[in-house]
Parts: C-alpha cells; sequence; structure tokens
C-alpha cells in the first residue's frame, strides 16, 4: 500500500527549517553513503535468473538511496520526493527506502520527527522492525564510511591461483560482502553488498546455535533458484562448512549457504538467519553468475584486516609457512618417509572415514609414487586467526597430480605452527 499523498507544503521559511531538522533524521538511515557511489549492474547469467530480477539494475537500490540523501543535504525535496517515490516503485520491497520515503513525507508535511519516531512509520514497520532498519541502516553507513583503500584486499588473501576467477570476503562487523575479480595485477574489488548474518551473532560451534561461522570456505555447489524455496530467493552458494578444521575443533552443524531473500524483503535485518550469509536478491544474481564450484573462496571474519594488493602477490605468506609446504612436496615426491610424515602433527585429523589408520594410508600414497615425483599446481593460500582456537592457520587449496599421470586430485591442507615450523593438523579432498 502507498504512503498517503502528502499535505499541502509548508511555507518557504517553515519548510526551510523543518529541511534542516528533518534532513538530520533522514541521515540515520543515509548518512556516509559515498557521493560517487558505484552501482553494480552486470549481465545476468541465464533466463532462469533472470526471471527473478527486478525491472531496475541489480545493485543500484544503495545508490539511488544515497541520491535521494544528496538532495535533502541540498534543500532539494521536490527532487528528493521525486527519487524516493521512483526507487520505492522499482524496489517495493526495499523497507529502508520506504522508510526514508516516509520521512520525507512527514518532513514536506512540516514534521521533522527523528526517524522512528513518525506514527505513520509505527503503525506500518512496528517498533522492532523500525529498530531493526535502524540498525540497518547503520551498517550500511559504516561499511560505506570505513571503505577499503584503493587496490586493498584482506590481509587472509596470501595467493590466489591463476584459475581462481572471483574470491567473495565477508565482513561480519559491517554486514557486507566483497567481491574480487582475481586479474594479473591482483584481486580487485569490483562489488560489494549489504548481507545479513546469524541471529546469534558469529563463531558457529553446534548444529542449531544460530550462529555464522569464522574461517575460510569454498563454494561447493550453485542451486538452481527453481527448485528452492522462497526463503532462498534468487539463488543458493552452499559452502564447504563444517571444514576438516572445524572438525578438528569439534565443531557440528550443515546447511550453511550464501543465499537471497524472501521474495516480500528486498533485505532481512542485520542479524536474521540460521547462520547463512543472506544477501539481497538483485545481487544474489550478479553473485551467483559469478561463484564458481570447487574453486571460489569465501572468508568470513570480523572486522578484517586489510593490506595493499601489491603486497599479497609478492607476499611469501607466514613466515616459514612456503618453505615447510614446499619441503613437504619435495619429501613426498622423493619417497622420503620419515621427512615426510614429519610434517603431520601427532593430532592429524583426516577427512571423512578410513578403511584404515591415517599413517599408514599416507605412507602407501607417498611410496605408490615410487620416487617419480608429484605436481603441486594451481595453489591458494589463506591465513587467518582462529581466536576460539587460539590458532593461526594456514589453508593449502592445491591441485596435485602424480607423475605420469593426467589427473590428479584437488586437496585442502590446514596447517598451523607448532615450534619452529608448520605442521598438516587436518586434510580434506575438495569435492
Amino acid at each position: 500500500m502507498n504512503p498517503p499523498e502528502p499535505s499541502r507544503p509548508a511555507a518557504p521559511r517553515a519548510l526551510a527549517a523543518t529541511l534542516r531538522r528533518g534532513a538530520a533524521a533522514l541521515a540515520l538511515v543515509l548518512a556516509a553513503l559515498p557521493a560517487a557511489f558505484q552501482g553494480a549492474g552486470s549481465t545476468v547469467a541465464s533466463p532462469a535468473l533472470r526471471t527473478l530480477a527486478p525491472a531496475a539494475p541489480p545493485g543500484d537500490a544503495e545508490a539511488r538511496l544515497a541520491g535521494v540523501q544528496r538532495l535533502v543535504e541540498s534543500a532539494r525535496l521536490t527532487e528528493a520526493m521525486a527519487q524516493a517515490e521512483q526507487l520505492v516503485a522499482d524496489y517495493p520491497n526495499f523497507a529502508l527506502a520506504r522508510l526514508a520515503w516516509a520521512n520525507l513525507l512527514a518532513i514536506r508535511a512540516g514534521g521533522g520527527a527523528p526517524l522512528g519516531d513518525a506514527a505513520s512509520a509505527a503503525r506500518d514497520a512496528g517498533r522492532e522492525r523500525l529498530k531493526e532498519l535502524q540498525s540497518e541502516a547503520r551498517l550500511r553507513a559504516r561499511a560505506w564510511a570505513d571503505r577499503p583503500a584503493p587496490g586493498a584486499v584482506p590481509a587472509a588473501f596470501v595467493q590466489l591461483a591463476p584459475g581462481v576467477r572471483h574470491a567473495i570476503a565477508v565482513d561480519t562487523a559491517r554486514s557486507r560482502l566483497y567481491v574480487f575479480e582475481n586479474t594479473r595485477q591482483g584481486p580487485r574489488l569490483v562489488a560489494d553488498y549489504y548481507v545479513s548474518i546469524g541471529r546469534e551473532g558469529t563463531s558457529k560451534a553446534v548444529e542449531g546455535d544460530l550462529r555464522t561461522p569464522l574461517g575460510v570456505y569454498h563454494v561447493t555447489s550453485r542451486l538452481d533458484p527453481r527448485r528452492l524455496d522462497d526463503l532462498y530467493g534468487s539463488g543458493a552458494l552452499p559452502i564447504n562448512y563444517p571444514s576438516a578444521w572445524d572438525s578438528l575443533q569439534g565443531r557440528t552443524g550443515s546447511g550453511i549457504w550464501v543465499h537471497g531473500t524472501p521474495g516480500e524483503q528486498f533485505a532481512r535485518a542485520p542479524l536474521a538467519t540460521d547462520g547463512c550469509i543472506a544477501v539481497p536478491n538483485p545481487d544474489m544474481v550478479r553473485l551467483a553468475a559469478l561463484a564458481e564450484p570447487g574453486r571460489t573462496p569465501v572468508l568470513i571474519g570480523t572486522d578484517l584486516a586489510w593490506t595493499p594488493a601489491r603486497g599479497v602477490a609478492a607476499a611469501p605468506g607466514p613466515a616459514g609457512f612456503q618453505r615447510d609446504f614446499q619441503a613437504w612436496h619435495t619429501a613426498k615426491g622423493a619417497g622420503e618417509l620419515p621427512r615426510y610424515m614429519g610434517f603431520y602433527a601427532a593430532d592429524f585429523r583426516p577427512a571423512g572415514r578410513q578403511s584404515r589408520p591415517w599413517r599408514e594410508a599416507l605412507e602407501a600414497e607417498a611410496r605408490a609414487l615410487d620416487g617419480r615425483g608429484v605436481e603441486i599446481k594451481d595453489v591458494s593460500v589463506f591465513h587467518w586467526r582462529d581466536a576460539v582456537a587460539g590458532a593461526d592457520v594456514v589453508l593449502a587449496h592445491f591441485g596435485e597430480v602424480p607423475a605420469g599421470r593426467r589427473a590428479g586430485q584437488t586437496k585442502r591442507q590446514y596447517w598451523v605452527k607448532r615450534g619452529a615450523g608448520w605442521q598438516i593438523v587436518a586434510e580434506e579432498v575438495a569435492r
């Protein structure tokens, strides 16, 4: 239902006064969005996904909301109202835009009450919903006020293999998802979106705790939106939680996805999911088109640390890791079993069921090479601090092909610092 028509505009002086009061109220929703906001429109991958996209270009809703704010700050109320009305028409389920429009109507009518105090807004949304929208507004504002420096990438991205076309990073403290294109010059930020996370926050530990996991994962599949419930909107990208590292820590749970939003919602509240990451449907369409199962990494962290891209491209990673990783590779290929097995920690845990003890299985795998060597290719390296486990973790994701063979396996190894060197504590074959 559309908001009621505004009453007769106040006299110019009164209107100017209410604009000054109302602009501050509207800023709670719109403040800190950039003056040079860039939309994130793109080509939709398939007709099936295209049918779920709105008529307006994907990714431009925040840009237009920022434009409304700029017009309000310039006291161009008529233009601001026209743009806000069109934004609501294009995105009728964008609750934050509707609330901004309602506030503009109140200003135009001579109100200027702080956001959320207007009686009409309270009747439409309810007190709790208004609190959720204010929280969403603050998180959007924080993300744009504290944007990554040009060319910066998450410090966790030590190395991305050339075959990795895109990488995803989620900053849960800002409710923001960042998309990077992997170029010859290093990862380049190409888009970022508001997201929702688990109702109980982060650091998932057990099934049903309503928390979002922290760490580095990979997209495992891309689900057709036509086969999903409306809850998941325009698509879903499952990730490999719990990873072999999570299992080593005793963490349980399943069904952690990056997915869209229900049809009646443009965006969900910041803390609204059962542990998944929910992305507005227009943005999810683009994200689903870019993600590649088995290749696209998904970093999930809180208050991500950033570093210049050039540093990442040249960085050897955590001190000593590249040395130990190369030594492990050489020892395995040469069949030097004592040295090779020394890289596996006493508490090492292989993923999945094993038909024989893990030491025996690893030694047999090395012996089968018969000293002919093994090729390691397409190596990606990620490094993060697992605060709950109290450990610095390195994930090495790579292809392993025994000499003389045309194909091999893709593996994920989890390394931690033990004494003067690094050791493998968990390993899994990527599916």
